[in-house]
């Protein structure tokens, strides 16, 4: 059982690395057809392909590469701010986006000045994700009492991926945060679980640089 946990979980994590490949493939291919705020959905995704490529090289070498994941984590934020203050028409977002990644990474610096560990990487995701999903649960109340156009239609694909990805990854990563004692064979379970939503999220993605194109 555990070999098949572990073969499942590194399928999906070089399938999660070749979908999200494509996507930004054809993101570039159309981007001059796309719109403002998608166009930040791409540069969102082109800095997760970025990720992927960034561990992919860690591995390789057998580096650590916790450390990175703070900014990592800081530059999801930001990008995803500014597409937020896009789709809201609000400078305020971006403005919160700045701030809030701009403390959690003086906050890290200085745990990490003082304990040699990044201690707060924790407490940023679940703050960064807990607003992503409050923001795309927000817009897609918002577009029940409005009109749905074509555009707007795309932004609440984007806005239903990124709440459904970001509620079960936080939840797993809760998940796997409490139980300390957790099994190998169950860690892949989890983690290619992860990878697998992943695998879906930039599929949508892909869906949606296509549909932009037309």
């Amino acid at each position: 059982m555990e070999n098949i946990a572990e073969s499942l979980f590194r399928s999906f994590n070089y399938l999660q690395g070749t979908i999200v490949m494509a996507a930004v493939i054809i993101g570039s291919f159309h981007y001059k057809k796309l719109s403002d705020p998608i166009k930040w959905f791409f540069y969102y995704i082109s800095f997760m392909l970025i990720i992927e490529l960034t561990l992919q090289i860690h591995k390789h070498f057998e580096s650590e590469n916790i450390y990175l994941f703070p900014y990592f984590q800081s530059g999801e934020f930001i990008i995803l701010g500014t597409f937020f203050s896009k789709i809201f028409k609000s400078k305020k977002i971006h403005h919160v986006a700045i701030l809030v990644t701009g403390g959690l990474m003086l906050a890290n610096g200085m745990f990490s000045f003082l304990h040699k560990q990044n201690t707060i990487v924790g407490i940023s995701k679940i703050l960064t994700h807990s607003m992503v999903i409050i923001l795309s649960a927000k817009f897609l109340i918002d577009s029940f009492n409005q009109e749905t156009s074509n555009e707007r239609s795309r932004m609440v694909i984007i806005c239903q991926s990124l709440l459904s990805y970001y509620s079960l990854s936080l939840i797993l990563f809760l998940l796997l945060d409490q139980l300390k004692d957790i099994t190998l064979n169950s860690a892949y379970l989890l983690w290619g679980t992860n990878n697998l939503l992943l695998c879906i999220f930039y599929g949508i993605s892909a869906y949606v640089f296509l549909k932009s194109a037309k």
